[in-house]
């Protein structure tokens, strides 16, 4: 190769290389057209690229592209080429090549290990041109001869070199775009992980939401369908209590009474239950004195504890305050729950209630409250299973004492809804202490102390009254309920008839069912009501729900509906009369509207 010929060849090959370089595209087709513009101006067999890796601790290069002159075989593909640790090879070119120096030999020359590498490609003689980027060292680029034993020149080398530091660049770039699109691959599928899991969520929510709603119908409709016979157990048996009975005859309607009420119980704790479940448990704080809850509770249990000759103690630390602002009703039942169990399982001995107070800042007090018996124990190995929902310490404690196993349940479930929480320590044979701490608010005292008026309730004589159900059992109970109180009332078997009814007549009060078929009581309530409105009635008559679906939205639904009360079933006497206080008879003494 004439010089000047083949230095000007070789500086218009570095031209072109770099300008390949800058072209669009991917860097696997650019390399084999730079590598093939070398080859040319450099007049050789064979020019190949090797990168550098970690592998097992060595440092390794492995062939990445090769061109080769169309007489000379292709070892691209040759594993012998791939992760060849520079051990292998001479100790200086690892040396040679750090140091951003060139490496030329003649293949003759080499040790007999590195010859193993060169002589397989035919190369007589070969030089090594270090790619060097940013202080590091990605590998080097080989051109090697076949036939010739070349000796490169310095300005020949020069050119390499230039060719070696844009391929090295193109390199580090190529492999920053890579790991920049990797990152771009892993954050877009780390957002299609999260969404497909926020759309997991939403619908394993939806799912658990029409599960929790689907529950709540299914124990609505039960609890309904159950309190709608309990209404007439429980309804009938207190009529037939309230009149002279032979004393074995009233013990027989008093065990019937109390199995309806033990059934009632249970209804109400499940459902209890399901709305805590469900999220649905509305709290409503309010002053009450504790000693008077406490007194009402102890009192509840006063048959029973006098039957067993147990002994029920109270004792309230002085500096608990005289008014506390909380759930009355949530904290009665979680006392409730817990002196029946120490009563139930208590044959003889002391049931002990016990409220400690700590007071804290922002006007609020702590309460420890323990409630204990002498009482057959629970062993060790159930204490924890007790809370759970049906759990009891074992299956002779349902056979022997009954119950559900809901009270625990219901009361930890109450007190984690309030922000307490409830243990139990028991020995078996000697008792069993429940313990719950609460946070309360301080009620101020009251000046004068409020004592509710004594009531005698006074029901206005000649009342003009419609009750309306679809159970003929529901229906003979309130007739014969108002019968008792001294009325005869007009009688309608659904919504439809007693909206007939309601046209046609006067009438002072109407006890509606709300579940009924042909027309409910919601929509006959609607109906009277607009009636009233269109006619020149100036008083509306009063409607009282009636209904076996104790659910607070249900009640809501009643009163939006127009109803002015809310009774739930089983119905007692008292509740009727109640209802009926404030009812006066109209001024007119026709039965006829019109």
């Amino acid at each position: 190769m004439n010089t000047r010929t083949g230095q000007h060849s070789l500086l218009q090959c570095v031209a072109d290389c770099l300008g390949i370089l800058l072209e669009q595209g991917q860097l696997g087709t650019k390399m084999q057209r730079l590598l093939a513009r070398v080859g040319r101006a450099a007049v050789v067999d064979r020019v190949y690229v090797f990168e550098n890796e970690k592998r097992e601790g060595q440092l390794c290069c492995s062939q990445r592209y090769e061109w080769v002159r169309d007489s000379t075989s292709s070892h691209l593909e040759d594993p012998e080429l791939q992760h060849i640790p520079y051990a292998h090879l001479d100790s200086e070119v690892l040396e040679y090549l750090l140091s951003g120096s060139n490496y030329a030999r003649l293949t003759k020359d080499l040790s007999q290990g590195f010859r193993n590498v060169m002589e397989p490609q035919n190369i007589v003689s070969f030089v090594f041109i270090p790619m060097t980027v940013q202080g590091g060292l990605l590998g080097f680029i080989g051109v090697g001869d076949c036939s010739v034993e070349r000796q490169w020149k310095d300005d020949e080398m020069d050119s390499l070199r230039a060719v070696a530091a844009g391929i090295g660049s193109a390199i580090l770039r190529e492999r920053g775009d890579i790991a920049a699109q990797i990152r771009a691959e892993e954050s877009a599928r780390s957002r299609r992980v999260a969404l497909s899991l926020m759309e997991d969520a939403r619908k394993a929510t939806e799912a658990a939401e029409a599960a929790n709603n689907a529950k709540s119908s299914f124990l609505a409709m039960m609890s309904h369908e159950l309190r709608t016979p309990l209404n007439g157990v429980i309804g009938f048996t207190n009529l037939l209590m309230s009149e002279p009975l032979q004393p074995q005859v009233a013990e027989r309607v008093e065990i019937i009474r109390n199995c309806g009420h033990s059934l009632l119980a249970l209804i109400d704790d499940i459902l209890d239950l399901s709305k805590i479940e469900a999220g649905r448990l509305q709290l409503e704080p309010a002053p009450f004195a504790l000693q008077t809850c406490l007194d009402d509770v102890i009192r509840s249990f006063g048959a029973v504890v006098n039957q067993k000759g147990l002994e029920i103690r109270c004792d309230m630390d002085p500096s608990v305050p005289s008014l506390i602002v909380a759930d009355e009703k949530r904290l009665r039942q979680i006392f409730f729950n817990l002196v029946g169990n120490a009563v139930k399982f208590t044959a003889a001995g002391i049931v002990s209630i016990k409220v400690q107070a700590n007071p804290l800042e922002r006007n609020r007090t702590a309460l420890l409250c323990t409630v204990s018996d002498t009482g057959i124990g629970i062993p060790a190995e159930a204490q924890q299973g007790i809370f759970e929902a049906f759990g009891q310490a074992h299956s002779a404690i349902h056979q022997d004492y009954g119950g559900s196993g809901l009270g625990l349940t219901i009361c930890r479930r109450l007190l984690q809804a309030m922000g307490g929480r409830i243990s139990v320590m028991s020995m078996v044979g000697q008792g069993t202490m429940f313990t719950f701490d609460l946070v309360v608010t301080n009620a101020p005292r009251p000046s004068v102390p409020i004592v509710p008026p004594i009531r005698k309730i006074i029901l206005a004589p000649n009342l003009r009254i419609l009750a309306v159900d679809d159970v003929s059992t529901n229906l003979m109970l309130i007739k014969a309920i108002l019968e008792r109180l001294g009325y005869t009332p007009t009688l309608a078997s659904d919504g439809r008839e007693a909206v007939e009814l309601a046209r046609n007549n006067r009438f002072d009060a109407i006890f509606m069912d709300v579940l009924m078929p042909v027309c409910d009581g919601i929509e006959a309530t609607c109906q009277i009501r607009k009636d009233e409105q269109q006619s020149s009635e100036r008083l509306p008559t009063r409607i009282i729900a009636l209904t076996a679906d104790a659910l607070p939205e249900n009640r809501q639904k009643c009163l939006d509906a127009g109803m002015d009360e809310f009774l739930t079933k089983p119905l007692r006497v008292s509740d009727i009369q109640s209802a009926l206080e404030t009812v006066s008879p109209r001024t007119s003494t026709s039965n006829n509207r019109f």
